[in-house]
């Protein structure tokens, strides 16, 4: 559920920002949140998880539960206080501004986008983008590496494994067999009717 104005944000974001949300959220719908990992999902702390979507054309954005002023696009992790002694992993009681009301499904916004021809051209153009990208963050967290571990092994820089894996467009067949060798892998490629 999102309050009213995060979902007023997140509705006035480009297109091709709210369709790569939609394939994150799809993903972690089919898979389950602990399977999508970084560069889509990150995890802050306790039960607190980051979606950063991005485009060709767009900078990231975050989307995740926190203390944000009013109209700041990016979220930030709370400022440490030196006078609180104690644990980070303590729960404490906090009262939240009225906006925090929860009200409006992302299911609600995702149905009324779909309803655009134009966004769901752009879902559906990044769809294979998309789950190439997270099909091999997954393999790589599967394998145990960080994305400079990686890098190390593709003899590539850690900014390059990140691009692969943020979907901003498919990477060469080259690139992509480098990466599977890289984790002790091989591609392969399958072909599925276009009904299913």
């Amino acid at each position: 559920m999102l309050n009213d104005e995060v979902a007023a944000e997140i509705d006035a974001w480009p297109r091709e920002l709210r369709a790569a949300l939609t394939r994150i959220i799809d993903r972690i719908t089919s898979l389950g949140l602990d399977r999508v990992g970084e560069p889509h999902v990150r995890h802050i702390e306790g039960k607190l998880r980051e979606m950063r979507p991005s485009g060709k054309r767009t900078e990231g954005r975050a989307v995740r539960d926190g203390n944000r002023p009013a109209g700041r696009h990016r979220g930030r992790l709370r400022q440490e206080d030196p006078q609180d002694t104690r644990p980070r992993h303590q729960a404490r009681a906090r009262t939240r501004p009225e906006y925090w009301t929860m009200t409006i499904s992302f299911e609600t916004l995702r149905r009324k986008w779909m309803k655009d021809p134009k966004f769901r051209a752009e879902y559906e153009r990044i769809g294979p983008e998309m789950e190439l990208a997270m099909t091999l963050a997954e393999a790589r967290r599967k394998a145990g590496l960080t994305q400079a571990q990686l890098a190390a092994r593709m003899k590539t820089s850690q900014a390059e494994v990140a691009r692969i894996e943020s979907g901003h467009g498919a990477p060469k067949w080259s690139t992509v067999e480098r990466y599977a060798r890289a984790l002790g892998a091989r591609p392969v490629v399958r072909l599925l009717d276009a009904a299913e």
